[in-house]
């Protein structure tokens, strides 16, 4: 049965879940390797931007390593499309490691001379699974996590939509979720807003482990105005 959970409210990063990095997920996965040329936001009248359906997602990246002991197997891979789909998979038998990792979303720069509040909603459906052939080590870890950040910011805004360890048991988790925020986007600024899925194996010799999310659906609707101009000190 799938479990469906929505989670809304503004300012929902910047109040609960800033500098969260690490909890919840691996930092590698809040961080880009490559930065893909953003959509300009040249004008600072209110506009709404659908993605993927005015057009694709362009961050649209999926790394993978593997690194199976002497006497080991190990498996791993990943893909992300622009269309609003990825999967990452990775197993690992008889000791070694194995990543893999996704990242979709888009870029957005804020090309005006103002100050702009973006409202973004973001809605995904993804099905993940985590097994291995003990459950008192944390052989196998799979996480989605949403993040923003911009193009100077050290720490990312981060949603923890999936954080589970074969320590914990094995799991299969088919979920829809549905999240929106609200932030401030700089003048002169890019924005960058994505989903990341990441399967992590590292077992020791004779443990078998693996992992698997399926993303699909990923949608995220971008609502620009103009943010309202900052109070000087001693205004009421």
């Amino acid at each position: 049965m799938r479990k469906t959970s929505t989670i809304v409210g503004p300012f929902l990063f910047a109040t609960l879940l800033a500098g969260a990095v690490g909890c919840g997920g691996s930092g590698a996965a809040a961080t880009l390797s490559a930065r893909p040329v953003p959509l300009e936001l040249t004008r600072p009248e209110p506009q709404t931007i659908r993605l993927p359906a005015d057009k694709p997602f362009s961050i649209t990246l999926a790394p993978s390593t593997r690194s199976p002991e002497l006497t080991g197997r190990a498996s791993a891979r990943s893909k992300a499309d622009k269309h609003g789909t990825a999967d990452a998979t990775a197993e690992v038998e008889d000791g070694g490691k194995a990543s893999a990792t996704f990242q979709l979303g888009h870029a957005l720069a804020n090309d005006t001379e103002r100050m702009l509040d973006l409202e973004v909603s973001v809605k995904a459906h993804y099905v993940c699974s985590v097994s291995a052939d003990t459950n008192d080590l944390p052989l196998a870890t799979i996480h989605v996590n949403l993040y923003m950040r911009d193009d100077r910011s050290r720490t990312p805004l981060q949603f923890v939509m999936v954080n589970h360890g074969s320590d914990r048991g094995t799991a299969k988790i088919d979920d829809s979720r549905r999240v929106s925020f609200t932030t401030t986007l700089g003048a002169g600024r890019t924005a960058y807003i994505f989903v990341a899925g990441e399967v992590r194996i590292e077992a020791e010799g004779g443990h078998t482990a693996g992992g698997s999310i399926a993303l699909d659906g990923l949608e995220m609707e971008i609502k620009t105005r103009p943010a309202p101009p900052a109070k000087a000190t001693g205004d009421g």
